[in-house]
């Protein structure tokens, strides 16, 4: 019968149980975590997105959208993005954060390089989507005497975070910039094949 104490736990099993149209079926977790006061959580987290790279003038561009995703079940706001240029390969080399929405995050600056975003009051990812809060910029150039070391991390108010790091030592760096310009001289140099060359400092990503 119709009851306002739900959900119902089995003394016999110890499931809990609750109507759903004529049936009494197994709760499902998240909705049972709803009914004990606590609701659906988000999980946030990042990944990344590599355009094409180019070479220019012996200086090779790299763009790296960092996107964040949201694969909980329940909606997240006080989405968080920081990224920190903490060493780069060489006295050439230059990193910059291009923000692509402005309207939609904070953005604080500091003194060390530190970029932090934060997303603005009344914006929320719904659960399965996701956001392109920064794009990272970096350009190579020799000599490469440092590894690149890039810090960052994401997450949101109701969501656990994750740090990551974007490094690779000056030998590699070195050596996929001679591969790359080697290809580029040779004048037959795909869209895959350039990234392919690039994308073995994000394989060396930890987190």
């Amino acid at each position: 019968p119709k009851s306002d104490a739900t959900p119902h736990q089995s003394v016999v099993s110890k499931h809990y149980h609750i109507r759903v149209g004529s049936d009494f079926v197994p709760t499902l977790h998240d909705v049972l975590a709803g009914m004990f006061g606590r609701r659906p959580q988000p999980h946030v987290f990042h990944n990344f997105i590599l355009a094409i790279p180019s070479m220019r003038d012996n200086c090779l561009e790299i763009a790296i959208e960092l996107m964040v995703h949201n694969e909980g079940p329940g909606i997240a706001s006080d989405i968080f993005a920081i990224c920190r240029k903490e060493s780069l390969p060489g006295g050439k080399c230059d990193l910059s954060i291009e923000l692509p929405d402005k309207t939609n995050w904070s953005a604080n600056y500091g003194f060390n390089g530190q970029v932090s975003l934060i997303s603005v009051p009344g914006y929320r990812l719904p659960p399965g989507s996701g956001a392109q809060p920064m794009i990272i910029k970096l350009k190579l150039e020799p000599p490469f005497d440092n590894e690149l070391r890039i810090f960052g991390c994401v997450g949101a108010g109701e969501s656990r975070r994750y740090d990551f790091y974007i490094k690779a030592s000056n030998e590699l760096i070195t050596k996929q910039y001679n591969e790359f310009l080697k290809k580029e001289d040779g004048g037959d140099f795909s869209r895959g094949e350039r990234q392919k060359i690039i994308s073995i400092f994000l394989d060396g990503c930890e987190e």
